[in-house]
């Protein structure tokens, strides 16, 4: 391996990096291993395998604890030539069957054709029953677990030897350290044994009956504290999580619908979390962690003490109604050095919103695109998606909205770069919309997508496709298709694997076969009852209530937008705005 580190674009991940703390490979308690399925340079900015470091770390303080990523294409190139496997530690540069235990963390849907792709080119069996004898175990999670039932067959087998489902925050620490102590005996015995203890952990070999999904007790703590700190111009950046889940229920979103319920870390342990994360890390820019961050009512205290620690602080994604109603919020923003935002505006009319539940009145989309085009910004981007369900009624108000967009643009004396950025909707599973009806048909989205971009481009704004029809139509397969996709997903990694580079010819025309052959049986409207993949983590209560769901959405589409109905938003949560309010006043009070 050494031989081989000059011809690598990703050599400095394989130099030997203090900040791992590991003790020597022979004198280790346990030898953990948390392999990603994606390039290193794709999930720099992500935190899911710092997460399972550190939880690996302070669950076992004397284990060797390494990480692993699919190589980029010419290091994979250099590999094979070299006769190397693909699944290689960077810093113990040993292979998997080194190690005790792998802890897998699979992101999105079309990450999974990566796993069956590194074991088969690494030598390891991809099916769990054929890993018997040395091999450690494979356990998988990460936010698309609950949808990776490609991974699974109709027998219960699985390409991992256990999948985890839910919060990791203290769970993945006992799994690791409950494997150790059980050292001698058997491997399925001592995956049958941690699970009867951590709750959303399921061994491969059988379907189960109900079970629930792991949640997390008390507050996030930082993923890079207790990891180690990775070469790549991310280095000096560090991630913190401000809430879990989402309070809104919007009838397309997998994470609201999988991470709940709503919860927001006190501002004054964000802030501690915060300084802890500074002094081990030496970052000077911090990213705030959330689906939208300006649900957090203490939103005003954090910014301003985030900023007194950082250079800079990094805020992502928000809703666009909390912008348009809490008073001071913008200028807030603006003060601490934010000039590109983010919007999410989903629909392209009100009916759609309706459809989607996102409880958004154009009046507040208005309200701000008129607030950032009167201050010095640089960049706005707007988030839509396609449905499929857009009539000529609901391109007509896009396209009166965009003119509209157009004359504050030649109002403004410094008009902000404006994108309009566009994607096909995916009807994942456990959300209202696993019941709607696919459209697997490539014409229709076609003409739907150039008739927005028209409408853009006429107007002189940028429009972006996020995803190539194919990308498209793949997720929606592995996410609506039932456990017999993993002879596609098979097929689609002996094509090779997926990059951001998008699909292979040949896995294109894999996936075009298998549309072919049963795009109509899974593009009907699916009843109340209808059986899912992983229904053992539904009961009859969320069965009714995503269904209900539904039903509501289809109503939207009747009545357009859904205003503040009280079903939209979640229990628990309906006086954030008075409580974000009263925030940003006393704020203000405090600061002058």
């Amino acid at each position: 391996m050494a031989l081989l580190l000059h011809r690598l674009r990703d050599y400095r991940l394989y130099l030997p990096n203090p900040s791992f703390g590991n003790p020597a490979w022979e004198a280790a308690a346990c030898r953990v291993l948390v392999l990603r399925l994606s390039p290193f340079a794709d999930v720099q900015r992500s935190t899911p395998h710092l997460f399972l470091f550190r939880e690996a770390r302070a669950a076992l303080p004397g284990a060797f604890i390494d990480l692993a990523f699919l190589p980029r294409a010419s290091d994979a190139t250099a590999f094979a030539r070299a006769g190397l496997p693909l699944i290689i530690g960077t810093q113990s540069q040993r292979t998997l069957i080194d190690f005790d235990i792998v802890l897998v963390s699979n992101s999105w849907l079309l990450e999974q054709v990566n796993l069956p792709y590194l074991l088969s080119h690494s030598g390891v069996p991809v099916w769990a029953s054929d890993r018997t004898g040395e091999w450690p175990p494979l356990i998988l999670g990460g936010s698309n677990a609950a949808a990776a039932h490609a991974l699974v067959s109709e027998t219960g087998d699985c390409m991992a030897d256990a999948m985890f489902f839910g919060e990791g925050e203290g769970s993945v620490g006992r799994i690791v350290r409950r494997w150790a102590e059980n050292a001698g005996l058997p491997k399925r015995e001592r995956l049958a044994r941690i699970a009867s203890e951590v709750r959303g952990l399921w061994i491969a070999g059988s379907l189960p009956g109900p079970m629930k999904r792991a949640r997390a007790a008390g507050s996030p703590v930082p993923a890079e504290a207790g990891a180690p700190i990775l070469p790549g111009p991310e280095s000096a950046t560090a991630r913190l999580s401000i809430t879990r889940g989402c309070p809104c229920l919007c009838s397309f979103c997998f994470e609201g619908h999988d991470r709940k319920p709503f919860r927001e870390i006190p501002a004054e342990e964000v802030l501690r979390s915060a300084r802890e994360l500074k002094i081990a890390t030496g970052a000077s820019t911090l990213e705030v962690e959330s689906f939208n961050f300006n649900t957090h009512t203490g939103i005003a205290v954090l910014l301003d003490g985030l900023a007194r620690m950082y250079h800079r602080v990094n805020l992502m994604s928000q809703r666009v109604d909390i912008l348009a109603r809490t008073t001071g919020l913008l200028d807030l923003e603006i003060a601490g050095d934010k000039n590109s935002f983010t919007l999410g505006v989903e629909g392209i009319s009100g009916r759609l919103r309706g459809f989607l539940h996102k409880s958004l009145a154009e009046d507040d989309i208005r309200r701000v695109v008129e607030s950032v085009h009167s201050r010095k910004t640089r960049e706005m981007k707007l988030f839509y998606m396609l449905t499929g369900r857009e009539t000529e009624a609901d391109i007509e108000e896009f396209a009166q909205f965009v003119k509209w967009m157009k004359q504050v643009r030649q109002r403004s004396a410094a008009a902000p770069r404006v994108v309009f950025s566009f994607g096909y909707m995916v009807r994942m599973p456990f959300t209202p919309l696993r019941h709607d009806p696919l459209i697997l048909q490539e014409h229709a989205w076609r003409s739907i997508g150039g008739r927005v971009k028209s409408v853009c481009e006429t107007n002189g704004f940028e429009f972006r496709m996020s995803s190539s029809w194919s990308e498209y139509a793949a997720t929606q397969v592995f996410a609506a298709g039932g456990y017999s996709l993993h002879a596609l997903l098979e097929q689609m990694s002996e094509a090779g694997c997926i990059t951001d580079s998008g699909l292979t010819d040949q896995a294109r025309q894999a996936l075009e076969r298998w549309i072919d052959a049963n795009g109509e049986a899974i593009s009907a409207e699916k009843p109340l009852g209808s059986p899912f993949p992983f229904g053992f983590l539904d009961d009859e209560d969320s069965r009714r209530f995503l269904y209900g769901q539904y039903e509501r959405a289809k109503q939207g589409l009747d009545v357009g937008y859904p205003g503040d109905r009280p079903e939209n938003k979640a229990k628990g949560t309906r006086d954030c705005s008075a409580r974000r309010a009263r925030s940003m006043s006393s704020w203000t009070r405090n600061t002058g």
